[in-house]
């Protein structure tokens, strides 16, 4: 856990939010957190399956998610601009930048990842990486040459036009949070 304070601290530098849940705390936060983001549409999409039984164990205690299946994303590309939230799992969440990996080797959820309001990342301490080039060598050694699926996030999206006009969202999502699980 050494490296979760500097995460939180990068993370908040770009405006993303992180915060350590327990898993018995995880029912009660997510139905308040719902209501106080004013959540009313979310998809959880975990392809490839989380390593990490601590994370399938969450979007279980979630309750009612849309949780597409196998090729599902493609029937979702209409809704997913209207998505409030999208729930995926961070292979790696990276100190040193507050950056979170995602993996979509198969590239069936990029959609997802770019088009939902707000981005909700569950990972656990276990996935805690110092630096980047850490994470792509541990990615590399675990996926070979599927390796090469995986899309960084930092913090919410954020580009300026020509006149200089700051937008939040654009490419990306306009909100970041990520919850790192605990027992």
């Amino acid at each position: 856990m050494e490296n979760w304070p500097r995460f939180q601290q990068e993370l908040a530098a770009v405006s993303g939010e992180a915060r350590r849940v327990r898993l018995a705390d995880l029912p009660d936060l997510w139905s308040r957190w719902l209501k106080e983001e004013r959540i009313e549409r979310a998809v959880a999409f975990l392809k490839p399956g989380p390593p990490d039984e601590r994370v399938a164990r969450a979007v279980n205690l979630l309750g009612d998610l849309q949780k597409p299946g196998p090729g599902d994303p493609e029937r979702l590309k209409g809704q997913l601009a209207e998505l409030d939230l999208a729930v995926v799992y961070g292979h790696y969440l990276i100190a040193q930048s507050g950056t979170v990996m995602l993996l979509d080797a198969h590239h069936q959820a990029r959609g997802l990842y770019l088009l939902a309001t707000h981005l909700l990342v569950l990972s656990s301490p276990g996935r805690l990486r110092a630096t980047l080039a850490e994470a792509l060598r541990e990615l590399s050694q675990e996926h070979g040459k599927e390796a090469s699926g995986f899309l960084l996030v930092t913090g919410p999206s954020r580009t300026a036009d020509i006149e200089k006009q700051l937008v939040i969202g654009a490419h990306g999502p306009a909100r970041l949070t990520v919850w790192l699980l605990e027992e």
